[in-house]
Order: C-alpha cells, then sequence, then structure tokens
C-alpha cells in the first residue's frame, strides 16, 4: 500500500500517449580493421564480427550448434586453434546475439600481442573451413553439450525470469522451450553448412584492435591476405 501510495504521488498526473511505430533498419558492413592503440597494452584485445540475422530466422538451431562447433564451448575450433594448437590466448569464443532489431555474430579473444596478426589470420581460416567441414562426430558432440547444458539454464529464480522474457521479446511459441531438445536434435550436417554460409560474411567482417598500434601495424602489413582497409585510432 505505501509503495502504490508513493508511485500515484508521483506519476498520477502522467497521460498515456500514443506510440510511434518504426522499424530499425539493419546496414550491412564493410570490412575493415579498427585498430585502437593502447601503448601500454600487455595484451591485444580481439574482436571480429558483423551483423546477422535475427532471432526468429529459420535457421536459429542450426546456428546454435554452428556456433557450438565454432567457438560456442571450449572444445571448439577457434579454442582449439588458438589455445590448445598455438598457444596465442588462454581462451577464445564466439556467439550469435540477439536483440529486437537484429542480431550480430563475434568472435572474442585476448591474444599476445607479438601474435595478434596471425591470430586474426588462424580464426578466419575456422570461419571459412567450417562452412564444408563439420562432422558427424563434431554434430552430435554439439547436441549432447547444448542438451547437456539446458536445464542448467534455469536453476536459479533469475534465470527462469530472464529465459520467460525472451518469449514476448521475440515473439515466441509459449512451448518454445519445451520444444527446444527436439529441434535441436532435429538439425542435420548440411544445415549447419547453410548456416555458416548465409551468417558468416567475409565482406562485411568488421575486424577491432586495441592494443600497441606500433607492434601490431607491423605485422598486419606483413599479411596481404588481409586486403582489408585499415582505420587507426
Amino acid at each position: 500500500k505505501d509503495s502504490i501510495k508513493i508511485l500515484n504521488n508521483y506519476f498520477k498526473d502522467w497521460q498515456v500517449k500514443e506510440s510511434k511505430n518504426f522499424t530499425v533498419s539493419i546496414t550491412k558492413t564493410k570490412k575493415k580493421i579498427i585498430l585502437i592503440d593502447k601503448p601500454t597494452a600487455a595484451q591485444s584485445e580481439l574482436r571480429i564480427g558483423h551483423f546477422s540475422t535475427g532471432r526468429n530466422s529459420k535457421d536459429f538451431y542450426a546456428k546454435t550448434i554452428l556456433n557450438s562447433i565454432l567457438g560456442g564451448q571450449f572444445s571448439s575450433r577457434i579454442n582449439l586453434n588458438l589455445r590448445e594448437d598455438k598457444g596465442f590466448t588462454y581462451g577464445a569464443h564466439s556467439n550469435f546475439n540477439y536483440n529486437a532489431a537484429g542480431g550480430s555474430f563475434v568472435v572474442s579473444t585476448s591474444i599476445k600481442t607479438e601474435n595478434t596478426a596471425e591470430a586474426i589470420k588462424e580464426i578466419l581460416f575456422e570461419l571459412d573451413n567450417i562452412k564444408d567441414s563439420v562432422t558427424q562426430e563434431e554434430l552430435d558432440f554439439a547436441k549432447s553439450y547444448l542438451i547437456r547444458r539446458y536445464p542448467s539454464l534455469f536453476e536459479t529464480y533469475t534465470q527462469m525470469a530472464s529465459n520467460i522474457s525472451l518469449l514476448p521479446i521475440f515473439n515466441l511459441p509459449v512451448n518454445y522451450f519445451e520444444n527446444y531438445i527436439t529441434e535441436i536434435n532435429k538439425v542435420t550436417i548440411d544445415e549447419v553448412a547453410n548456416a555458416a554460409k548465409h551468417n558468416i560474411n567475409f565482406e562485411e567482417l568488421i575486424t577491432v584492435i586495441v592494443g600497441n598500434k606500433k607492434l601490431v601495424k607491423e605485422q598486419l602489413t606483413k599479411f596481404d591476405s588481409f586486403n582489408t582497409e585499415l582505420k587507426e585510432i
């Protein structure tokens, strides 16, 4: 009662106004490297990505499995390449992120300064290679991983409320959570390959590097394969 009294005291004179309808258009990006100078940086912070399709895209479940194989778990391709094989980082991961107006795809990692350009080259290799090389073993493992971790998303009231809020935000069906595992299990290798081809576009990739510009720029000039506009900040 006290709370209602306080709210009425401050907001009783507010009038409801009609909201304007608007749409948000997502502009395609043009590939570039943005190098932000931080001379004292002990390592390079690296982000590579672009805008992507929204939460209601038809290939959502295929994208979920694609990301799990590519960079969504410890044994993912990007992490095994950069951490286990090359020793460039303590960890690297990727994500498809969603909001009401669309989405984005991002690879994130912190890299030893001296290995910055090499790490970018390896990430680009993995982004290209996954388009036609997913194995049945990888598909099965990704499905198992996603299904086994699914209950942990609802362990607390906060998690439950957060997840349930996705239903109205993205206009998802009420039985979305009930059907999640079934839909994950339906995904095929071809669907994952198509998701990679349609949702990872080299011509739109924005690479952001925060680190020692002098040391990093020297490395970038050695890799002609980047063939990308460089913007320095």
